[in-house]
């Protein structure tokens, strides 16, 4: 069965989430994971889709679907949150990375297909760190891209 198992930091086992399908909460394929607080956003490669999660596995939004319009998914792959709770998804079909607000709404997307600065070749996978670079495995590539967010004037 594919499902996300979650432990406690002494390796002890405390939950299964979900099982294998394409219904809300079911998982076909997931590839990666984050957490913030007392979230889990979970990308459900096979469904076309990232599904946030709450601690217990009740599903709060699910975001993205097949298609090749805004806010659409076709490989998502890694998956992470800035310190403000934003989500990020890499696309490694659409060679994108996607933010959403904590609402699953689209703010921004960036990147595209080539070798130059800011383009993926098959992006796998994405972390934020304490500073809110952005952190990107550009594996087609071979390396990691890291991105410097844009601060609004106060």
């Amino acid at each position: 069965a594919l499902h996300v198992v979650v432990f406690y930091l002494s390796w002890r086992r405390t939950a299964t989430l979900g099982s294998r399908g394409s219904a809300t909460g079911e998982f076909n394929f997931p590839t990666y994971i984050a957490a913030h607080g007392d979230r889990l956003l979970v990308a459900d490669s096979g469904n076309f889709r990232v599904q946030l999660l709450d601690l217990d596995g009740n599903v709060i939004a699910s975001i993205g679907k097949k298609g090749d319009g805004a806010g659409d998914l076709s490989l998502p792959k890694g998956v992470a949150f800035d310190h403000e709770g934003r989500i990020f998804i890499v696309d490694a079909h659409f060679e994108t990375v996607q933010i959403f607000d904590d609402a699953a709404r689209l703010l921004l997307a960036f990147g595209n297909e080539g070798n130059g600065l800011g383009e993926f070749s098959l992006p796998a996978g994405i972390t934020i760190d304490d500073q809110d670079r952005i952190w990107v495995a550009d594996s087609g590539n071979r390396r990691l891209q890291v991105f410097t967010p844009v601060r609004a004037m106060p």
